[in-house]
């Protein structure tokens, strides 16, 4: 049996420097190699169009682009500040890059294509036009 997952937030982080403090962390994480993109890549997620749920400051999906050369990569993310971060860090990586605000709790997406989830699979049910990454 699943459990339902349990709501952390609804707004994200929003504070200006504990945006600050989460972009320095993420990007420590990519400079380690601990991002997870690398075992994206080996779960055989592949370049097209890029959905990254909850981007935060982008650099997951960013390494990802760098590695695939996806079509497109799109973000949704629930905090404005994580957007300015990330569109910040999308134009340091060149790579054209965009952030809509929203929660992708609320999402409405068409069901033809299909889901590549590397890490959370259950927290969408039915099939998206995206390779989407948590």
């Amino acid at each position: 049996m699943v459990k339902a997952r349990v709501l952390e937030t609804n707004e994200g982080i929003q504070n200006e420097s504990t945006v600050e403090t989460f972009d320095l962390f993420a990007r420590s994480m990519r400079d380690k190699g601990w991002n997870g993109v690398d075992g994206m890549i080996s779960s055989g997620i592949k370049g097209g169009d890029m959905l990254e749920i909850g981007p935060g400051s982008g650099y997951v999906g960013l390494d990802l682009a760098k590695k695939l050369h996806p079509s497109s990569l799109t973000g949704c993310e629930i905090s404005p500040a994580m957007i300015r971060f990330a569109e910040k860090n999308a134009a340091t990586y060149g790579i054209p890059a965009r952030y809509t605000l929203g929660n992708c709790m609320e999402m409405h997406l068409r069901t033809k294509a299909l889901l590549q989830l590397s890490q959370m699979a259950p927290c969408m049910s039915g099939r998206i036009p995206f390779n989407c990454f948590v």
